[in-house]
């Protein structure tokens, strides 16, 4: 049907769109082909999620690596207000996800609720991924709402 100019994207807000169903049903196949043809990763589904925090619930790591090699956009909010790097780091600390974000541009100075996504990577103890958000340019001077840098949290 999408070789016959099917639109994947129909599907009303607040229901399951054609690439959540086929994650949740494990399709990859029907997943590769919905990405080839513009299938929209941001779309909130009937859990009010978008595909990639239906996958960072679930912990399906390889269909996240898909979806962020396949344009998942990491510099904008997700429906739960947070970035994708920022979801990551707090639910499923997995390094190479993480570099692949940052490597596919997230920004590694995300602030949100007055603290640097650096200084909670240094409260959670996530040292191999603070060393990655600084490889990544993480500003190490930035203060957070009680005037802390990372390092001053560190030590």
């Amino acid at each position: 049907m999408l070789d016959k100019g099917a639109n994947p994207n129909l599907t009303p807000s607040g229901k399951d769109s054609p690439l959540l169903l086929a994650i949740q049903n494990r399709l990859d196949s029907v997943l590769e082909v919905l990405l080839q043809n513009g299938a929209d990763i941001c779309h909130i589904g009937e859990n009010e999620s978008t595909s990639f925090e239906y996958c960072l619930d679930i912990g399906l790591n390889n269909y996240m690596r898909v979806l962020i090699k396949n344009g998942l956009p990491l510099n904008k909010p997700s429906s739960s207000g947070q970035y994708p790097l920022e979801l990551l780091i707090d639910r499923c600390p997995d390094r190479s996800l993480i570099l692949l974000m940052l490597s596919n541009g997230a920004n590694p100075n995300i602030v949100t609720v007055g603290e640097s996504i650096l200084t909670a990577t240094v409260e959670l103890k996530l040292y191999d991924t603070c060393i990655a958000l600084i490889d990544a340019g993480a500003d190490i001077n930035q203060k957070d709402k009680g005037g802390f840098t990372a390092f001053d949290v560190f030590t």
